[in-house]
């Protein structure tokens, strides 16, 4: 496995996994157009088409499981495939408005130059909010993301993947970073600052929430 090289301790770009429904291509669009084509970004998209049985997307849902298992087999081939060993990379929801794009590359090298294993949105009980991941690849990190996907497939009573990933990675005592909350901003909880570098369209109630809230934010 090539191992992954930094010059002058920094990583010059960043490799991002988004991976979307149909029904969410309007804010696939939308984050892809609010990269602006930023140079130090390196998006790698992949949609994920339901079968006609699962029409319905509810939270705990049949058709909610199998796009977060199809997300997190995504995930686990994008970070085997895609991702050296020792290189950052980021795994991000589809409803995203990037505000700040050239400043992605720093929000990693915060991540790099303290030598954490994940990093990402503070929310609730020093939990990750699991929809902007920085992670570094390494057997911590991999192991964790095949786990996650491995309980999905289980169908585990009352499992999320966001309480899944908070607890794989405190069990397997990561080096967690948690985000300036000046830099992210997350649904209806904090006004829109000039300092923030992207926007996480959460606590919607469904895809047009999301998408009236996108339009604010614009």
């Amino acid at each position: 496995m090539t191992k992954f090289r930094k010059k002058n301790n920094k990583q010059h770009s960043v490799k991002i996994l988004v991976s979307y429904t149909p029904n969410f291509q309007p804010l696939f669009d939308n984050l892809k157009s609010s990269l602006k084509n930023e140079r130090t970004i390196i998006l790698h998209e992949k949609r994920v088409d339901f079968e006609k049985k699962y029409d319905i997307f509810r939270f705990r849902s049949e058709s909610w499981y199998k796009a977060i298992e199809y997300q997190y087999e995504n995930a686990v081939k994008f970070i085997d495939e895609e991702v050296k060993d020792g290189e950052y990379f980021i795994i991000s929801d589809v409803d995203v408005h990037f505000l700040q794009p050239h400043k992605i590359i720093d929000l990693v090298n915060d991540v790099l130059i303290g030598n954490y294993d994940i990093a990402g949105e503070h929310e609730g009980n020093k939990n990750l909010n699991s929809g902007f991941i920085i992670a570094k690849k390494n057997p911590k990190i991999v192991k964790i993301y095949n786990d996650v996907l491995s309980n999905l497939k289980k169908r585990k009573k009352e499992l999320a993947d966001q309480t899944e990933i908070n607890i794989l990675i405190r069990e397997r005592e990561c080096k967690i970073k948690y985000v300036d909350e000046n830099l992210i901003g997350m649904g209806g909880r904090k006004q829109l600052k000039k300092s923030m570098i992207l926007f996480h369209f959460i606590n919607t109630g469904d895809l047009q929430a999301k998408i009236r809230m996108m339009n604010r934010i614009k």
